[in-house]
């Protein structure tokens, strides 16, 4: 497996006794300029509770590496720092991490927009419709996390207004990512003719889909 924290931490080479840890191929990585390896080297060492990783956490933020940006930008928020904070994830976004965007929006307000049984009916707050833009701007980058909270704001009219239409493109996105609640909220549109005539037959097929995956709203 190639997930940081689950990967063999020596790698056989040509010769049948000839290992390389996965420190050196890290560290051979980052010596070939790749910036990205600093970061699988920061949560490598982090997992494994090694002091080097503050060297590999300081390299990072001299080069600019995007996670090691977000992840400080993380930790600041959690200290309270939240104009710091900020200032991070802008620099994360300006180095390519869009799911910076879905934080930005997040640190933004005290609550969240996609608390709907608490929002719906209630007056638009600015900072919800800021975290919303925010989510948003990280769709166009197809970032996983957003697609839902923004087909549900969509579905629910807030924090604007409602649009089926709409709903149902981020809801079919979310689908095609396996998302469970999207297929049982598709079924919905279909069984209450929100887009037009009902369609029995495509809301079987979204409520079944969820239903065989564990939906049990959808039985």
């Amino acid at each position: 497996a190639s997930d940081l924290g689950y990967a063999p931490a020596t790698e056989r080479l040509n010769h049948p006794f000839e290992y390389k840890s996965k420190f050196d191929r890290l560290e051979e990585r980052i010596n070939n300029y790749d910036k990205e390896a600093i970061y699988e080297m920061f949560v490598y060492l982090k997992n494994t509770e090694d002091s080097r990783m503050d060297k590999y956490l300081k390299l990072g933020l001299e080069q600019n590496e995007p996670n090691i940006l977000v992840y400080v930008a993380l930790e600041e928020f959690k200290n309270k720092n939240k104009d710091q904070a900020i200032k991070y994830l802008y620099k994360a976004i300006d180095n390519g991490s869009y799911i910076a965007y879905k934080y930005l929006g997040d640190f933004l307000t005290d609550t969240n927009f996609y608390q709907f049984e608490n929002n719906v009916g209630n007056t638009v707050l600015k900072s919800h419709l800021e975290q919303f833009d925010m989510y948003l701007e990280a769709s166009k980058y197809n970032v996983e996390e957003v697609i839902m909270p923004i087909a549900l704001a969509y579905y629910y009219g807030y924090p604007v207004y409602k649009d089926y239409k709409k709903s149902m493109y981020y809801l079919l996105k979310a689908c095609e990512l396996d998302n469970i609640l999207a297929m049982y909220y598709v079924g919905l549109i279909y069984k209450n003719g929100y887009l037009g005539d009902v369609d029995t037959r495509a809301m079987m097929m979204y409520f079944t889909a969820a239903a065989n995956k564990g939906s049990k709203e959808a039985i």
